[in-house]
């Protein structure tokens, strides 16, 4: 439950969501879901719904991909939107090539942005990326965007474009920058959930070097910065950084999995490569959030890490993607 204070969605609401099916997108829907908020969700195919299964009869669903011109016309025969969410990109996966990013994080931004236009005027919330700011420590939104990779730069170019389209249009629209977000449904390969299904069988923990510092953040706590995004009345014309503010090296979180899951698992550090383009140094100011949003993260990491391996012990088996 949001934070209190913190704005909720109203039950009722006709509420869009592209990205549906990823991490951030299926958390959302969820909470969406038990509010008794009228959910829309925008996907490609059925294939990738694997988050949603269980509650797929409680959304409506429109199969359109954002690349195709035809989703440009799709506004109107939505009817009015009272939101829309912005969480469709590429990039999270491996398999993500450069144009790809480039096409969807760009081309598709301005294509939910016309539906939100031309479905009511809906608030248009979109998430961004701490990815955009590029290397920082405890960076507000005012911080210089300089990104390091290809995605960075795609989201930068989709929240400029976003805040364009608000000034020509007229459109309410707030932006929304997480940090290193863990959870519930994050994909096998990532750092926390691939720790978590290593230590869970009593296999090593592989990292590269493990000095890289992030801001970890409970996926929990970012879709109850959501919620205030699309229904706080002081939200709109905003950038807001989703995050801690606290540091912690990917070393740390990895003995610290280790030591949760009980498994004696070992933490082998370098054995990974670093990633082209890693950021090394990540955190962010989450006080404009908590002064105009009125929120502020709820899950300390150890509890986040905690109940994210009780997740994993109940749920994991139950999903291919965990099972590989």
């Amino acid at each position: 439950m949001p934070a209190e204070g913190t704005a909720s969605a109203p039950s009722g609401a006709r509420v869009l969501v592209t990205g549906a099916t990823g991490f951030l997108g299926a958390n959302l829907v969820r909470r969406l879901i038990t509010r008794g908020v009228h959910v829309v969700v925008l996907v490609r195919s059925d294939a990738s719904a694997w988050r949603l299964r269980e509650v797929w009869d409680r959304v409506d669903v429109v199969r359109c991909d954002l690349m195709a011109a035809e989703c440009a016309e799709l506004g109107p025969r939505l009817g009015n939107l009272d939101v829309v969410y912005h969480l469709a990109a590429r990039g999270v996966s491996r398999a993500d090539h450069d144009m790809e990013m480039l096409q969807a994080n760009i081309v598709g931004t301005y294509r939910a942005l016309t539906i939100a236009r031309t479905a009511g005027g809906a608030r248009f919330v979109n998430m961004g990326s701490s990815g955009e700011y590029g290397q920082c420590n405890r960076a507000t939104e005012d911080h210089p965007t300089r990104p390091t990779s290809v995605y960075g730069t795609s989201k930068a170019c989709g929240s400029l474009l976003a805040e364009a389209f608000s000034r020509q249009h007229s459109l309410p629209v707030v932006i929304l920058r997480p940090f290193a977000v863990y959870g519930p449904f994050e994909a096998s390969h990532r750092l926390v959930p691939s720790s978590i299904l290593a230590g869970l069988r009593g296999a090593p923990i592989e990292i590269s070097s493990g000095e890289q510092t992030r801001d970890y953040i409970h996926v929990d706590d970012v879709v109850d910065a959501a919620e205030a995004a699309a229904f706080h009345p002081q939200a709109p014309g905003h950038i807001f950084n989703l995050c801690s503010g606290t540091s912690t090296t990917v070393k740390d979180v990895a003995h610290r999995i280790a030591t949760f899951t009980g498994a004696r698992s070992n933490v082998l550090v370098g054995t990974r490569p670093h990633i082209p383009g890693e950021m090394w140094t990540t955190s962010g100011d989450p006080d404009r959030a908590r002064r105009v949003l009125e929120w502020s993260p709820r899950v300390p990491l150890d509890d986040g890490l905690r109940r994210t391996i009780a997740w994993f012990k109940e749920r994991a088996a139950g999903f291919a993607e965990y099972m590989r």
